[in-house]
């Protein structure tokens, strides 16, 4: 999805650097993760939710695996398993407006609406920009403007 896009590929570009500077074998939960990144920057959501649990698994309360994880979870169309992976993410970090951004669009996947807007609305009060063309989508498919 394009507000995931972005993010990737920053982290793709810092995972890039990671491997080229360390083993091919992950041992903290920073290894784990930027692998993880490096994986999803390649389109390998299967290998990078298994890299991002694994960060998880390490540091149970690193938010961005949670919600990386979560953006690998909605490339693959497992929009349940993605909110839950924001929602947590949140939980842990609630400031974080990409959290709510993708949770938002998740919910919209699920009909969810009334929940969607809740989380667009959110984001955008932490100060990110949600794009034209989900906001038309969401507010046709819902009904309402907010």
């Amino acid at each position: 999805m394009k507000h995931n896009s972005s993010r990737i590929m920053m982290f793709f570009l810092v995972g890039i650097l990671f491997l080229s500077v360390s083993s091919v074998y992950a041992e903290t939960a920073e290894e784990y993760f930027n692998r993880g990144l490096f994986y999803a920057g390649k389109g390998n959501y299967s290998q990078a939710i298994s890299d991002y649990t694994k960060a998880i698994k390490i540091d149970p309360n690193y938010a961005m695996a949670y919600d990386l994880r979560g953006s690998a979870y909605v490339q693959q169309g497992n929009f349940t398993q993605a909110i839950s992976d924001y929602t947590k993410a949140i939980e842990i970090n609630p400031n974080d407006g990409g959290a709510y951004r993708g949770r938002g669009r998740a919910y919209y996947k699920t009909k969810e609406y009334d929940k969607a807007w809740a989380d667009v609305n959110k984001a955008e009060e932490l100060g990110l920009t949600i794009e034209p063309e989900f906001l038309k989508l969401l507010k046709g498919d819902s009904g309402r403007d907010k």
